[in-house]
């Protein structure tokens, strides 16, 4: 948690880097709600870090270990969370084009990879507050993680 305070103040070296790196493959996310919980909490967090720091590769590693993450113990809670984390770590690039362009991707992969029913539908829900951002010429990009969500709802 203080490397998350930290990186708002100071910008962090290549070793500090590396490091926050090799943390993030090896969250383990665990059996128990709670063990999933604390993990992408954990995810959360290192995607604020990522913010701050506006570092794409933090950024990445973190969305593709919430990606590798997603099973069919995967419940609605779980997939509004993995959103809010996608919203949070694709703001690392901080270039308008580009975050729209990632943030399209990972929702694709997501819709694609979460287990039909509840947490199709927690995705759902999520584009409809999204869309309420978005300007209607720039939904495009995200038509197909919900035409996904929607099949898998």
């Amino acid at each position: 948690m203080w490397l998350v305070h930290l990186s708002r103040l100071i910008r962090f070296d290549d070793y500090i880097v590396g490091c926050i790196l090799k943390l993030i493959p090896s969250t383990k996310f665990g059996v128990s709600d709670d063990d999933r919980r604390a993990a992408l909490i954990h995810k959360l967090q290192l995607s604020y870090l990522a913010l701050a720091q506006r570092n794409v590769s933090i950024a990445d590693a973190i969305l593709g270990r919430c990606l590798r993450a997603i099973g069919p113990w995967t419940d609605e809670r779980h997939a509004s969370a993995l959103v809010h984390i996608g919203f949070i770590a694709t703001a690392a690039s901080g270039q308008d084009s580009v975050i729209k362009e990632r943030l399209a991707k990972y929702l694709r992969d997501l819709a694609f990879l979460l287990p039909q029913g509840a947490p199709c539908r927690a995705l759902c829900a999520e584009l409809e507050v999204l869309k309420t951002f978005i300007p209607l010429g720039e939904w495009h990009s995200f038509a197909q993680a919900e035409a996904l969500c929607l099949l898998g709802s």
